[in-house]
């Protein structure tokens, strides 16, 4: 009796989950429509430029998600390499912004650059910091292979 009782409670909870992301979309959708109608009535935006608007937030999902060459991954783990080597000592939200890419993309290319020993570290979480390998790991940027495990610092 106790397992049909999850699995009630399991739909019920999918089928309130789903009404509700449902109703929210409609939601929005509604007071978008309205914000849009008042700034139309109001002058502050042009037709044309709710039209831009639109077409930029369609396609979010293709703008975000694509897969990366691995020429991609070698421009990007030399660059960030050569940024460590230049400027010792920079935390990954700083090396992000000088990129001009997320901590996110990063992510990947620089724990493999660690665990190669072409960069170092030192502290944790938010405070670690990046510094550049020995110099016999320094031409491993462009040797990027697939591994899962961090270096210590």
């Amino acid at each position: 009796m106790r397992g049909v009782q999850r699995e009630v409670n399991r739909v019920v909870e999918r089928f309130v989950s789903e009404v509700f992301r449902i109703a929210q979309k409609e939601a929005i959708k509604m007071v978008t429509a309205k914000l849009e109608k008042l700034q139309l009535e109001a002058g502050a935006v042009a037709p044309n430029q709710l039209q831009l608007l639109h077409r930029q937030r369609e396609p979010r999902e293709a703008r975000l998600w694509h897969k990366r060459t691995p020429s991609d991954l070698r421009t990007l783990a030399s660059s960030f390499t050569a940024l460590v080597k230049a400027s010792p000592g920079l935390r990954m939200e700083d090396i992000s912004k000088r990129l001009d890419t997320t901590t996110k993309a990063l992510r990947l290319t620089v724990r493999r650059l660690v665990v190669l020993g072409a960069v170092r570290t030192r502290g944790f979480s938010r405070a670690r910091r990046y510094f550049a390998g020995t110099p016999e790991h320094a031409g491993r940027a462009r040797a990027i292979g697939p591994s899962n495990q961090e270096a210590p610092p």
